[in-house]
């Protein structure tokens, strides 16, 4: 009896002394590697980051962090996509993006403040179309799709673009995917908007506006803005926004670039933007809007007025 006391005992303190090693050798690794990446060395940061990643992976989260920086600088050496080592590089890119997903409720539940689980898988979805040796525009879609979807304003502004980026080539691909590309640049702006009135530093302000310009162009130039659909998405957001002088502008430029100046969201976004603003443009705007209601002396009164203020 005495005997498999000690036995136990003597397993018990293997294990303990195993178990001490490997804590010893994870701080050690995790130093080592950050040190290395800190000095833009990813060739020696490679292996210790992978005993990290392999063995203790909620170390530390800038193990993963780190793994981004390693991963890209050692793909970013090799010019051939289809070079053996580029795609070992780019599957375990995306093998560190999953586990940081999976890893994501033990890295909050200790209280570190990091990206959901969704806003993570918009992440590895634009890492995945930068780096992928062959994109995979569906795949590409679902991932930032779901990722979107779910953060809305709170999504990387990367992310939105690209979600936008990646529905344009669906359409490209398929016709039939108009109607749903019109419905994402919906999303995608309305979930921009929301992080432009949300962000409280002014570069990331910028930054989310920047996206918002894209997003329009990447609409205009995708060959769905008609004036039926521009009428569709702009009508009931000019009267939601009537007293918003900056957006109401926003809409004048694009309907008239697209010569979409018949429309009703034109004409009122227009007579909305002269009222707070006259300008030459929003005045010819008013004077097409009464010439339409047939009402001359005032549309002969508007186009005065806007050939005196250009």
């Amino acid at each position: 009896m005495k005997i498999k006391t000690l036995v136990a005992m003597l397993f018990l303190s293997a294990g303990a002394t195993t178990v001490v090693a490997q804590d010893a050798n994870c701080n050690s690794n995790s130093s080592i590697s950050h040190e290395a990446v800190r000095a833009g060395n990813f060739k020696d940061a490679y292996t210790p980051w992978k005993a990290v990643l392999e063995n203790c992976p909620t170390l530390r989260f800038y193990t993963f962090t780190d793994g981004y920086k390693i991963l890209k600088g050692l793909m970013g050496q090799i010019k051939d996509r289809n070079n053996a080592d580029y795609q070992k590089y780019f599957n375990e890119l995306m093998n560190t993006h999953d586990l940081r997903i999976k890893y994501t409720p033990d890295f909050l539940a200790k209280g570190v403040k990091v990206s959901s689980p969704e806003e993570a898988l918009g992440i590895k979805a634009v890492d995945y179309i930068a780096f992928a040796p062959k994109l995979d525009v569906n795949q590409a879609y679902q991932w930032l799709g779901q990722s979107v979807n779910a953060v809305k304003g709170e999504s990387a502004a990367a992310t939105l673009f690209y979600f936008l980026q990646m529905s344009l080539d669906k359409l490209k691909a398929d016709p039939t995917h108009k109607e749903q590309f019109i419905q994402d640049y919906l999303a995608a702006s309305e979930y921009a908007d929301a992080a432009i009135a949300a962000e409280t530093k002014e570069s990331k302000k910028k930054a989310y506006m920047g996206i918002k310009d894209n997003l329009v162009a990447l609409f205009v130039n995708s060959g769905t803005a008609d004036c039926e659909s521009l009428q569709g998405i702009y009508g009931p957001k000019v009267e939601a926004n009537q007293t918003d002088l900056a957006y109401l502008k926003k809409v004048i430029d694009i309907m008239k670039m697209m010569k979409c100046t018949e429309s009703e969201a034109y004409l009122q976004a227009s007579f909305y933007a002269y009222k707070m603003e006259p300008t030459a443009e929003a005045a010819t705007g008013c004077a097409y809007q009464a010439f339409k209601k047939g009402d001359i002396d005032s549309a002969v009164k508007f186009f005065d007025e806007a050939i005196n203020l250009e």
